[in-house]
């Protein structure tokens, strides 16, 4: 709930109070699902900065989709992209 409203304070003390971080909704949103969904971008920072909870990011929801699908169609998260990835493959015009 507090990831969902986006409440980071709370989160970090829920975090450090040893709080399940591979819990899920209903329909199988992890946290980092929720705050990509709600555009929370401080609360996925700090959600990443925990090993256990980044561990989430190959978890898929319901809808087979991994928190990254529903970053790339939120208008609110941008997700950057590390070009030295791309310059290995060449450039097609």
């Amino acid at each position: 709930m507090a990831v969902a409203a986006g409440s980071v304070e709370s989160a970090r003390q829920f975090r450090e109070s040893g709080a399940d971080v591979h819990a899920s909704t209903s329909d199988m949103k992890n946290c980092l699902h929720l705050a990509v969904d709600n555009g929370h971008l401080e609360m996925l920072q700090l959600l990443l900065e925990h090993k256990k909870t980044s561990e989430n990011l190959y978890k898929s929801d319901a809808r087979e989709r991994v928190p990254l699908h529903n970053a790339a169609v939120s208008p609110n998260i941008k997700v950057p992209i590390n070009n030295s990835f791309f310059s290995s493959y060449p450039r097609i015009i």
